[in-house]
């Protein structure tokens, strides 16, 4: 049985072409396989996530920023370097877990970069986060 029926999973939405972001509702805990636990996301290509997620993404207040004024918002923004060090500690993790297979990683970027990641601009981690922690806002306000 694959782990989205194993876990209940729901969809949030095709976060790329070809990619789903779903969370578990259910934890299912395998030694010798995929762990996916309750309120996880992961990234899907087809039953099985490619990609699971430990931490919940947050969104970056200066994502949309330039250079300039993100410096100048986390400078002068009491919490800014705060935030900036969380952000920072969610996408060390992110990246961690982002290890895969490298066809699968290749397909991920490929994806993303047909949906509007540009790798000269930004760290593919950030990016990926500040769109999954979007894509969780929109659907928890579809949701209520």
């Amino acid at each position: 049985m694959c782990l989205q029926c194993l876990t209940d999973s729901y969809d949030i939405c095709e976060i790329f072409s070809g990619w789903l972001l779903a969370r578990a509702q259910k934890s299912y805990e395998d030694k010798e396989s995929k762990s996916w636990l309750k309120g996880q996301l992961a990234l899907i290509r087809m039953n099985d996530p490619d990609i699971i997620f430990s931490v919940e993404p947050i969104k970056d207040p200066a994502f949309y920023l330039n250079e300039t004024e993100a410096e100048k918002y986390y400078d002068e923004n009491e919490l800014g370097m705060d935030k900036f060090d969380e952000i920072s500690h969610l996408v060390y993790t992110i990246n961690n877990e982002m290890k895969c297979n490298p066809i699968v990683g290749y397909k991920l970027v490929s994806a993303a970069i047909t949906n509007g990641y540009d790798f000269k601009q930004m760290n593919f981690e950030f990016w990926l986060m500040q769109k999954m922690a979007e894509a969780v806002e929109r659907y928890d306000k579809k949701e209520r």
